[in-house]
């Protein structure tokens, strides 16, 4: 726990110090002569030394005081600028973003473009986790969640279902480009992310087969990665619809097997309602609402 001098005290020593008056100081701030008096002693007493010889019609900082001064005004210029930065940081329209990684990567980022062109002055602050959104200890904004209870008085927007399907690279030297009995995949190089190593299990399950052998195929750090993986032709992966219509639509990827996992939970944009009022906030909702309302539509077949 930091150790921290009486904060009031030290504004008041900085502004003495640096005027080696406590008549000047107490002009500059509005106060009393005796209140800087007051304010210096407190401080004095607090570190148990002298910061101050005091004569009768001047004050002088003691070596103490001086190497005092130096740090603390040291200190008060780096808070200061400090905070003019996040001034205007956030009168330039700043607004700080938490993002599961997979959303991040696949859906969030190759829309900005648009979200730039609409709001050149929105400027966003990404940071991306799995953990569970605390809007105060994670200093954010706003939020994309998956599903999960982010507390009473935020406002929670629905964006888009998860549903998974299987996706590939279009076949290559010769091979059939077409659907393919569930079966057939079992003998296919999996990718598997480690943060939903049970997804291939359920697809599985949902199609009527037995239990999967991770150790068979490939096993990446998140989701983002096997989706790359499918891509290059390292295997086929499992991932939501909503994250691949742009790759089946240019048919970088197919899906070899048309059995859909579906889950009941869903990507929601999440924002206190405090903060509904701010102008960053409802131009990004506006914007991530009507983006998501395009997935779905996009995406009718599967239901997302």
């Amino acid at each position: 726990m930091l150790r921290l001098p009486p904060l009031n005290a030290i504004r008041v020593f900085e502004a003495a110090g640096r005027h080696l008056s406590f008549k000047s100081a107490a002009a500059e701030l509005c106060v009393t002569p005796g209140a800087v008096s007051r304010h210096v002693l407190n401080l004095e007493q607090h570190l148990g030394e002298r910061l101050f010889d005091r004569h009768h019609r001047e004050v002088r900082l003691t070596a103490l005081g001086e190497l005092y001064l130096a740090t603390v005004r040291r200190t008060l210029t780096e808070l200061s600028d400090a905070t003019e930065a996040c001034t205007v940081m956030r009168a330039k329209g700043l607004l700080r973003l938490k993002v599961p990684p997979t959303f991040a990567t696949l859906w969030l980022v190759p829309r900005l473009a648009r979200l730039k062109a609409q709001h050149p002055d929105l400027t966003l602050q990404i940071t991306t986790s799995h953990d569970q959104t605390r809007f105060a200890a994670d200093e954010i904004d706003a939020a994309v969640g998956y599903g999960g209870d982010f507390g009473v008085d935020i406002q929670v927007d629905r964006l888009f279902g998860e549903v998974m399907v299987p996706i590939v690279a279009p076949a290559r030297d010769g091979d059939v480009d077409g659907p393919v009995p569930p079966e057939q995949l079992v003998r296919r190089t999996l990718l598997h992310s480690s943060h939903r190593l049970e997804d291939w299990e359920r697809w599985f399950e949902a199609a009527g087969l037995g239990p999967v052998n991770r150790n068979e195929g490939l096993v990446f750090e998140n989701s983002s990665l096997t989706f790359r993986g499918a891509i290059e032709g390292v295997g086929v992966a499992l991932t939501q619809v909503a994250f691949a219509l742009d790759e089946l639509d240019n048919r970088r990827l197919v899906i070899p097997c048309d059995i859909h996992l579906r889950d009941e939970t869903a990507y929601v944009f999440a924002v206190p309602r405090a903060r509904l009022r701010d102008a960053r906030v409802q131009r990004f909702r506006n914007w991530v609402i009507e983006e998501a309302r395009t997935t779905r539509e996009r995406g009718v077949r599967f239901l997302i």
